[in-house]
């Protein structure tokens, strides 16, 4: 936050371009950042992405649904109540392979929200990951 004249603004820009442009209108400051990463657009994109990468495995591997369909018994399992959005999964799940792949790939609402809490835990490597992340980051 930025405190000039009994107003305060909120900014997001980094740090560095902050404080000159800060000094260069003689202002003090005491300010708390927004990080990039909080941007729910660019978390949606990262989240298409993680899931395009497993869209190629599965369709080179269709048995890899069967670690989706475990995590979602497993989880429901463990919360006790039956969840909608893993409701949901189940019967995207029991679909045939390539309709399963092309919604993971979805840029509708109902893709977007889903893919937030994705069954597909276990299926991408730490790397593919990582890779994936880094892409992401500022």
């Amino acid at each position: 936050m930025l405190a000039a004249k009994g107003k305060v603004l909120i900014l997001s820009l980094k740090r560095t371009k902050f404080q000159v442009l800060l000094r260069s209108v003689g202002l003090w400051y005491n300010f708390v950042m927004e990080p990039f990463h909080s941007n729910h657009s660019r978390v949606d994109e990262r989240s298409l992405a993680l899931h395009a990468l497993v869209a190629q495995k599965v369709q080179a591997a269709p048995a890899l649904l069967d670690r989706a369909r475990e995590n979602i018994c497993r989880w429901q399992q463990a919360n006790g109540s039956p969840s909608l959005a893993l409701a949901e999964w189940e019967r995207i799940l029991n679909s045939p392979v390539d309709q399963v792949t092309a919604f993971l790939v979805e840029r509708s609402e109902r893709a977007t929200r889903l893919r937030q809490s994705s069954p597909f835990a276990g299926i991408l490597t730490e790397a593919e990951r990582r890779a994936i992340y880094e892409s992401y980051s500022t």
